[in-house]
């Protein structure tokens, strides 16, 4: 009769161990950064006796701070830049020519933002296994002390939360180059920043930056609208009040011929621009490529903001994880696309297949390819509704399997007849 009890009170003594050896670790982990910090400041700074006396290390004799050490403090003293500030930023093309560009802030995060989310994932991982250990979920007292532990834990549970006090050099900063496609979108330093051309939101004064303008949320739409392509801005033009807005596997298109512009179609427009303003994923991996992404793609919560995808070239099946995925390469049987083989071309160096693929009967297959094309078709309108669509898949085919290339969709039956819907070669190719 006594054993149960005794075995809930070595449980309830396990667990309070484990609580306490993990906020140990944590407030460790703590102290050693903060003393790795003040290590490489002092490492950075130097003293006095010691450091350099070369004009770019030191002050001169006049009293004036050199141009390193004005950089320096600069970085040190700007307040953090917030959605909306602009500034000219220093850009190197792949060439390798540098020239700079005005940018606006779309979004910030932590420098350090892959560190913390590996840290809170296996933190998370750890109270999931103490629940299992002491059966607790949110009905019972032990699951609401595995959320408090949890939340206690894992710290910021928001964005905002995540920057409070943090300086302006410890931000990354997602900007869009204006009269520039949203392909480029990227996150930067404060660093590529030319500090004295920043120009703030709301008349702010900070140290003698420029401070231009007041701008507002629609300034941000407005710069983001330039960026439509040709064809929404026709397709906006083409629909009107009456018209039925059809959305599947293509583009936004009307099913009338009337002129006059559909405020519905500018509702999704604004939509669109909101919800995929930042790209969630920075990179896939992809055979043998590492490609970076352009735009926003609707992966699941699970998978999206990851610094990298990776995406078997066969079957398209996308996992978080290079361990998840080696072990899918070796278990996959897949060597081409599903559907049949429709064109074939070979030469000495390069054979070329087309396989067509009916929507409704491989729409794992064909959600899959939305989702990948969807990172680099930005006016895509990505829903999982593939069935009233045919997708043509190109391959390069050599002694390894087919390996694809690029597609084409086409509506099975087009109101409008059109013959196209998407098209896209993937950027390796």
């Amino acid at each position: 009769q006594l054993f149960p009890v005794l075995f809930f009170i070595v449980f309830q003594i396990s667990f309070f161990v484990r609580f306490l050896l993990l906020t140990m670790y944590n407030n460790q982990g703590a102290v050693e950064d903060e003393t790795s910090v003040k290590t490489l400041n002092m490492e950075t700074c130097g003293d006095d006796t010691n450091s350099s006396t070369t004009p770019d290390a030191t002050k001169v004799n006049n009293g004036t701070e050199s141009v390193n050490d004005k950089v320096v403090n600069d970085l040190n003293t700007i307040e953090p830049l917030q959605v909306g500030d602009r500034g000219m930023v220093l850009v190197t093309w792949r060439g390798g020519e540098d020239s700079k560009l005005q940018a606006v802030v779309v979004e910030r995060r932590p420098c350090d933002v892959w560190k913390r989310r590996n840290k809170k994932r296996k933190l998370q991982k750890r109270t999931s296994g103490l629940a299992k250990e002491i059966g607790g979920d949110s009905t019972n007292t032990n699951g609401q002390a595995i959320k408090d532990i949890e939340s206690m834990l894992t710290g910021a549970s928001s964005p905002d939360e995540e920057l409070l006090g943090l300086k302006a050099d410890e931000i990354e900063y997602y900007v869009h180059y204006i009269d520039h496609d949203r392909r480029l979108d990227e996150w930067i330093s404060l660093s590529k920043f030319d500090l004295m051309t920043i120009e703030r939101v709301g008349g702010k004064t900070n140290g003698g930056y420029i401070e231009k303008h007041s701008s507002t949320k629609d300034d941000a739409e407005e710069e983001m609208k330039k960026a439509m392509t040709r064809r929404t801005r026709q397709t906006a033009m083409k629909n009107s009040h009456g018209t039925e807005l059809r959305i599947g596997g293509g583009n936004w298109h009307s099913s009338g011929d009337t002129a006059g512009g559909d405020p519905t179609l500018a509702l999704l427009e604004r939509e669109h621009e909101e919800m995929t303003k930042v790209k969630n994923i920075e990179k896939i991996y992809m055979g043998q490529w590492e490609v970076e992404a352009w735009y926003y793609s609707p992966y699941p919560e699970e998978y999206s903001c990851e610094e990298k995808l990776f995406v078997c070239e066969f079957c398209l099946k996308y996992c978080k994880r290079k361990r998840t995925y080696l072990r899918h390469k070796q278990e996959c049987t897949w060597r081409s696309p599903p559907g049949d083989e429709i064109y074939r071309e070979g030469t000495d160096t390069c054979n070329l297949c087309v396989y067509e693929i009916d929507g409704k009967e491989h729409r794992v297959y064909c959600q899959n390819l939305c989702l990948l094309a969807k990172l680099f078709l930005d006016h895509k309108n990505l829903y999982y509704d593939v069935d009233p669509f045919n997708f043509y898949v190109v391959t390069e085919t050599d002694e390894n399997g087919a390996h694809i290339v690029g597609y084409f969709s086409k509506e099975k039956q087009s109101a409008e007849d059109y013959n196209l819907a998407c098209i896209l070669t993937f950027p390796q190719f």
